[in-house]
This record gives C-alpha cells, sequence and structure tokens, in this order.
C-alpha cells in the first residue's frame, strides 16, 4: 500500500506545457519572498541543462509573492517544458506546501529550490549525470552561503551515521520522485525549520 501524503489542497493559478520532454522539475516553495524570488528564478534561466519544469507554491503570502512568480512564470513560460503556479487555499508551512509541488510534477526528479536561494548554472546537468552514472536516490550540491555567512555545506560524502549530530546536508538536492512516494513525502515536523533535515 502507498503510504499517505500530507498535500494541502491547493488552485492552479497559472500554467503553461509544452512539447518538450523534461525530466527534472524545480520546486519552489514561497511564502512572503517577493523580494527574493526573482532571484531564484532567473538562476533556472541560466542552467546549462535546459529542459526543465518549473513549479511555484505561494503558501497564501501576505505580501505580493504570488504577483511577482505570476508575471515571471508568464513572461518565461516557453523557456521551459513546463510552468505550473500552484496556491495553497491555506497557509500549510514548508514540509506541505513542497508536498504539493512534488505533487503537481510529472518528472522523474524533483528539486526543491528555496526562494532566498539561486542555483549555478550547472548544478542541474550535474546532479543528474551522477544520478544516472550511481543510480542514487538523490544527489546533493555544494552549498554556499552567502551574506553574512561565508560556510560550505554538503561537502562530505554521504554516510547516513551523520545524520545522528545533525543534517549536513541541505534540502536542495535532486531527488527521485519514485523515492518521495516511497517514503510518502515530506512529514509537517514541529518545530517548524526541521522539514530541512527531514
Amino acid at each position: 500500500a502507498l503510504p499517505i501524503f500530507c498535500v494541502p489542497e491547493y488552485n492552479v493559478i497559472f500554467q503553461s506545457i509544452r512539447n518538450r520532454r523534461s525530466r527534472i522539475s524545480v520546486v519552489i516553495p514561497v511564502y512572503n519572498y517577493a523580494h527574493f524570488v526573482e532571484e531564484a528564478l532567473e538562476s533556472l534561466l541560466q542552467q546549462t541543462l535546459r529542459d526543465i519544469d518549473v513549479i511555484v507554491v505561494d503558501d497564501r503570502s501576505t505580501d505580493d509573492s504570488l504577483e511577482v512568480a505570476r508575471k515571471w512564470l508568464e513572461r518565461y513560460a516557453g523557456r521551459f517544458k513546463r510552468v505550473g503556479l500552484l496556491q495553497n487555499r491555506r497557509n500549510s508551512k514548508l514540509g506541505r506546501t513542497r508536498n504539493a509541488g512534488v505533487h503537481f510534477c510529472d518528472t522523474e526528479f524533483y528539486m526543491p529550490l528555496d526562494a532566498d536561494n539561486a542555483l549555478l548554472p550547472d548544478c542541474l546537468e550535474l546532479c543528474v549525470r551522477a544520478l544516472d552514472e550511481t543510480g542514487a536516490a538523490f544527489a546533493y550540491p555544494t552549498i554556499a552561503m552567502f551574506g553574512d555567512r561565508h560556510d560550505l555545506i554538503g561537502t562530505c560524502e554521504y554516510d547516513p551515521a551523520m545524520f545522528q549530530c545533525g543534517n549536513y546536508i541541505d534540502a536542495m538536492a535532486l531527488v527521485r520522485k519514485a523515492c518521495w512516494v516511497a517514503v510518502g513525502g515530506y512529514t509537517p515536523l514541529e518545530p517548524v525549520g526541521w522539514e530541512d533535515f527531514e
């Protein structure tokens, strides 16, 4: 039996589908990030891997995040195989919001991209190559922090025993959607903020 998913009810605000096949969906949850979301989206235009889908899920933002995302997606929809803008019917927090985006996508892989982050141009290409070569469930990039901090995250090779001491991998990882299905998606966690650990 398949696990039960915590997927909130949502409305499809905008969608565009083109006749190209992509293997990867980038899922961007947004809550009050109107001033960041465009930069995250712009990093997708720079990807060396061209055929990707973009799914933005607004978690009932109280700023104009939804409108900023809509304008950008409408403008650049032709650059992607599929774009979707969803809005949760009620605020559902990060885990459920990610579940909505992954549930909506129809690709082999997905990558969660937080609205205040950006991908380097070869990120998706290198991650999918790693999965194709190894058959692994997920591949995670090295994350370079910016602003007040300049740490690197994800520099260690994968070792599940290291999770006992805390999360050493960022949530931004290219994941096989079949693995998301197998574990029942993201579990809504309390306190908020532990979704990255999961």
